[in-house]
Formats: structure tokens, C-alpha cells, sequence
């Protein structure tokens, strides 16, 4: 898990995607009852990086997985241009 943590880091270093502190405000305005388990980039490019969401909603146990795609911008800013429309799924 060190390791994953470490290859985002760099990864967003190279590519200046949005920060996890970023991506997990923006989640928890809109879904302010989730408790998130992890946080972080997937798959990517210097424009586009997937940020996986996994979460729980208490009671309920159940792991949750949303993924959230940012583009960057001609201005240079990132922004949200794809969600998973799925919502939530269970997190395998």
C-alpha cells in the first residue's frame, strides 16, 4: 500500500493532476455522510487522470467504489468531466 501511495505522488508530481485533499472535498460535499476508506490516482496521462474513490455510508458495511475522471483544462485547471454513472458499486 506504501508503494501504491509513492507511485501517486510521483505521478501527480509529473502530471499536476488535482491533489487526493482536493478529490476528497469535492467527494465529501457531495456525498458528506461517507466515510472513505482510500483515495487515489489510477490509470492516467499529463491530461487526464481517474481518481478511484472507495468509501463506506453507516451503518451500512458494504465497500463502495466510485471513479471520477479529471481533465485537464486549456486554462491549465482540472476539473470533473466524467463519473462512474453506475454511482457506487461494490468494491472487489
Amino acid at each position: 500500500m506504501t508503494r501504491l501511495a509513492l507511485v501517486s505522488a510521483l505521478f501527480l508530481a509529473a502530471c499536476g493532476g488535482p491533489s487526493s485533499n482536493e478529490v476528497r472535498a469535492t467527494f465529501l460535499i457531495e456525498a458528506p455522510q461517507a466515510h472513505i476508506e482510500s483515495l487515489g490516482p489510477g490509470e492516467g496521462d499529463g491530461g487526464n487522470v481517474y481518481y478511484h474513490v472507495r468509501y463506506r455510508i453507516p451503518p451500512d458495511t458494504v465497500l463502495w467504489e466510485q471513479v471520477w475522471l479529471y481533465q485537464k483544462g486549456t486554462d491549465g485547471t482540472w476539473s470533473i468531466t466524467w463519473r462512474d454513472t453506475t454511482i457506487a458499486k461494490r468494491a472487489t
